[in-house]
């Protein structure tokens, strides 16, 4: 990445500024290309001999020690306070999201592979979409582009999962199984966050 090159002739790295969709976009493909890694990393976890109820601890215990403190310090003056309604909401949003989602995914990555894993997890935005519209949290305008991206991408995600879920069905049914339960965890989650 090169600086700006200013009338003095300096390189001046303030003035170089960045699109922000490509901002975006760039930090969309670390963390697919992350998680991705993750998932490989996940499978190779789960066929050896540690258990798959262990692997989320550590991940969770890894995730608090690093996010933790950043959390404290940054949120140090704006936090609210923590009321037995707020804390019950963390409580069943980590439950779903952290607890149910992670060890379902694992189980399931144990019983597939990590190309069926994040081929089934394609589903996780139509399912949100799906929870959304049907609980009210969000409303899909047919006549407006952004409704028709949404329907679009809601009506090709089943017809894909369906493809891929049937090449490896006869073998692999309990591990996609629990995959979907993933993704369904996942997409309740993310509607979880909302009130939070």
């Amino acid at each position: 990445m090169a600086g700006c090159l200013c009338k003095d002739g300096s390189v001046s790295w303030k003035e170089m500024s960045i699109p922000n969709n490509l901002k975006v976009h760039c930090t969309m493909v670390v963390v697919e290309v992350l998680y991705a890694g993750f998932q490989v990393i996940s499978r190779a976890a789960a066929s050896s001999s540690l258990s798959l109820f262990v692997l989320p601890v550590y991940r969770n215990a890894v995730a608090t020690l690093l996010i933790a403190p950043v959390a404290y310090f940054v949120e140090k003056k704006n936090r609210p306070s923590l009321t037995f309604s707020k804390l019950s909401q963390i409580f069943i949003s980590a439950l779903i999201g952290i607890c149910i989602n992670q060890i379902l995914f694992l189980e399931g990555i144990y019983h597939t592979s990590a190309t069926v894993s994040s081929s089934l997890q394609n589903l996780i935005p139509a399912l949100t979409l799906l929870l959304a519209t049907s609980l009210r949290f969000e409303e899909v305008h047919i006549t407006t582009r952004d409704g028709q991206a949404k329907a679009l991408g809601r009506s090709t995600s089943p017809y894909e999962f369906h493809r891929r879920l049937n090449s490896a069905y006869s073998s692999w049914q309990l591990g996609a199984s629990c995959v979907l339960g993933n993704c369904a965890t996942w997409a309740t989650w993310f509607l979880l966050q909302t009130p939070i």
